[in-house]
C-alpha cells in the first residue's frame, strides 16, 4: 500500500545498515555536494581551473575582479 514501510526483518535492516557503513562513494558525494553548494568555492574552482597554475594573490587579484566579492 502507498505510504507504508515495506515489511522488513531485522536481520535485514541489520544487513542494510551493515551496507551503509561501507559507502565510501556517498560520503565522496556528500563531500562534493557540499562544494557545489557554495558559489564563492565554484567560482574559486573555475578561476583554477581556466588560469592552470595561479599564485595566491593572482588567484585573489583575479576573483575580486571578476566576481565583485
Amino acid at each position: 500500500m502507498k505510504g507504508e514501510a515495506p515489511n522488513m526483518s531485522s536481520k535485514e535492516m541489520a544487513q542494510i545498515r551493515q551496507n551503509l557503513e561501507g559507502t565510501p562513494d556517498i560520503e565522496e558525494a556528500a563531500e562534493l555536494m557540499n562544494l557545489a553548494g557554495n558559489s564563492t568555492r565554484l567560482k574559486l574552482l573555475y578561476l583554477l581551473e581556466n588560469m592552470k597554475e595561479l599564485c595566491v594573490a593572482k588567484l585573489r587579484d583575479n576573483f575580486f575582479k571578476q566576481f565583485q566579492v
